[in-house]
């Protein structure tokens, strides 16, 4: 399931999707939310991947604060 645009700026855009995985070593479904984060940093690009189990798509606070907290960072890093 598309979570679609978590986030956008005039220098990063975060889009975001839950889906289904099935362990097999431990005979188990597990839901991921996954969101990737593509981000312009002094004229070159930077791709990131967040994940987070969660109980099902509604559940994806948690993946889209650390998402958002992982860019603050990045930014903060780089203006210095």
């Amino acid at each position: 399931m598309s979570l679609g645009i978590i986030d956008e700026s005039t220098d990063s855009i975060s889009i975001g999707t839950v889906l289904k995985l099935t362990e097999s070593a431990i005979k188990r479904d597990a839901i991921l939310a996954a969101i990737n984060i593509a981000l312009q940093i002094k004229g070159g690009s930077l791709s990131l991947y967040v994940y987070d189990t969660v109980k099902g798509p509604n559940d994806t606070d948690r993946v889209k604060e650390l998402a958002k907290r992982w860019v603050r960072c990045i930014r903060k890093q780089n203006s210095m």
